[in-house]
């Protein structure tokens, strides 16, 4: 029926996943985006009518939303009614301007659902390997091409050349290296022991 992905109240807090009923996986077309919610409200309406939110609750939640996804290189799914989005209006463009300032410094990436669930079925169609010989060789496959995949590898005793095909970031304990202007299919990532 082309559904592609949709929100969901289970799962509630969880990052984009497939459901499952009865044991069994829904589909694997198909990808539930598990809403986001402040305790045990959902939706700004919710959080004011309900919750009696004021202006600053609310805008730390929207800002925690964004922040998590950041910290723990994950996505999260935020969820209102347009209809509700005037009981915090000023909160809700403050909030906006937060998420602006945070991708035009590359810290965080905003997109649709539609697009969040294309770039994740893209992931799992990618095809990894590792193998330890006189380092770590990671081989990478994807018939759909392999821009923008990401991979994650522990830094303990391995250093990696730079590469005009990946971005590189780090932090204390992994690598991070994302396929960037690379327009085949495979690619083989070389890891030195150090």
């Amino acid at each position: 029926m082309g559904v592609e992905v949709y929100y969901y109240t289970g799962d509630s807090g969880s990052s984009i996943n497939r459901t499952f009923y009865n044991g069994e996986m829904v589909s694997e077309k198909v990808l539930a985006f598990p809403i986001v919610p402040s305790g045990l409200y959902a939706s700004l309406g919710e959080m004011h009518e309900l919750g009696h939110y004021d202006n600053e609750k609310v805008l730390t939640w929207l800002k925690s939303i964004p922040d998590y996804g950041r910290n723990n290189r994950t996505l999260r799914l935020f969820y209102s009614h347009p209809y509700d989005l005037d009981v915090y209006e000023e909160t809700f463009f403050e909030f906006l301007d937060y998420l602006d300032e945070e991708e035009q410094k590359g810290s965080v990436a905003v997109m649709t659902m539609t697009d969040a669930a294309r770039f994740l079925q893209k992931m799992l169609k990618t095809k990894y390997s590792f193998k330890n010989d006189a380092g770590l060789k990671v081989s990478l496959s994807n018939p759909d091409g392999l821009e923008d995949i990401t991979i994650a590898v522990p830094k303990k005793g391995l250093s990696v050349e730079k590469s005009p095909y990946l971005k590189l970031e780090e932090d204390n304990n992994y690598y991070y290296l994302t396929v960037k202007n690379y327009d085949k299919k495979e690619l083989e990532i070389h890891f030195a022991r150090m």
